[in-house]
């Protein structure tokens, strides 16, 4: 009798994973142009946010829709992968903001020392601050 039950709750565990799994890989996706801005903030203050208290700032700003505005320190047009890169405190490091096909046209006239808003969704720290998604404003 133990044995029946303790493979029905095996099956049910399954079967659940398997549905979180197919809910998680077919999630929708928000379209950035339409979407609530959850924040509005320089590159600066996201860059230090994250630099000063990774932890603290993934929880208010990983996964959110934030728009960011600066100053542009660099643009890379090569490829289908188009991004620019603000300048912040940090000589090394700044934010890397991957831009939507939506905005590729935009990008183009775009140079060093320029002065944009981008929308887009905020990824989190690896060397830099990564947002993705990204439309310019």
């Amino acid at each position: 009798m133990k044995k029946k039950y303790l493979g029905l709750f095996f099956i049910a565990v399954i079967v659940g994973s398997v549905f979180l799994v197919y809910r998680w890989v077919n999630k929708p996706v928000v379209d950035i142009s339409e979407a609530v801005c959850k924040r509005k903030l320089s590159a600066v203050e996201l860059y230090d946010a994250y630099s000063n208290n990774e932890s603290y700032a993934d929880s208010c700003y990983s996964g959110q829709v934030i728009e960011v505005f600066g100053t542009v320190k660099s643009v890379s047009k090569d490829g289908p992968n188009k991004s620019l890169v603000f300048e912040t405190n940090d000589m090394l490091f700044g934010i890397d903001c991957a831009i939507d096909s939506s905005s590729h046209v935009k990008l183009n006239p775009l140079g060093e020392g320029q002065k944009v808003t981008i929308r887009g969704e905020c990824s989190g720290l690896l060397s830099d601050v990564v947002m993705v998604r990204c439309i310019i404003l």
